[in-house]
C-alpha cells in the first residue's frame, strides 16, 4: 500500500485553477507504474509534518500496520524520524525514514546551490519548533 496525504489546498486549487496535490500526486504515482489499487489517500486537510505523524498515526491503528517507510527530502528526515516516532510512540509500528535527493541538488553537493542551503537553513529553524512545539 502505498499511502499520500490529502494536502491542505493552496489558493490556485481553491480558484480551481491548479489540480490538487492530491491529484498530482496520485497522477505522478500512477505515470511511475503504480497501480490505482495501491494507492490510498489518508488525512484530511493535511498542511505539516505533524498533520502527516497525525493522519499516519490514525491508519495505523485502524489497519494495524506493523511497518511504514517514509520517504521524505534529505534535509527533512531528522525532523520526520523524531516526530513520527513522537507521533506514534503508542503504536506498534516499525517507523523507517527513507531520504530522498531533490531535483536541484543532490547529497553529496547541497551547499552548492542556493536551494539547498535555504532548505538545510529553513529545516534547523522547523527542527527547533517542532521539538519546542511537540
Amino acid at each position: 500500500m502505498v499511502l499520500y496525504m490529502d494536502v491542505q489546498p493552496g489558493p490556485a486549487e481553491e480558484l480551481g485553477v491548479a489540480l490538487s496535490e492530491r491529484e498530482l500526486t496520485r497522477r505522478i504515482l500512477m505515470s511511475n507504474d503504480v497501480p490505482a489499487s495501491a494507492l490510498l489517500a489518508i488525512g484530511t486537510n493535511v498542511a505539516s509534518t505533524y498533520d502527516e505523524s497525525r493522519a499516519v498515526r490514525a491508519w495505523a491503528k485502524q489497519t494495524g500496520a506493523t511497518s511504514i517507510v517514509i520517504t521524505t527530502e534529505l534535509f527533512h528526515t531528522r525532523r520526520a524520524r523524531w516526530i513520527f516516532r513522537h507521533e506514534l510512540r503508542d503504536v506498534p509500528v516499525k517507523i523507517y525514514i527513507a531520504a530522498v535527493d531533490p531535483v536541484r541538488y543532490k547529497m553529496t553537493n547541497w551547499w552548492h546551490n542556493e536551494e539547498g542551503v535555504i532548505q538545510f537553513q529553513n529545516e534547523i529553524i522547523k527542527s527547533i519548533y517542532y521539538r519546542c512545539k511537540y
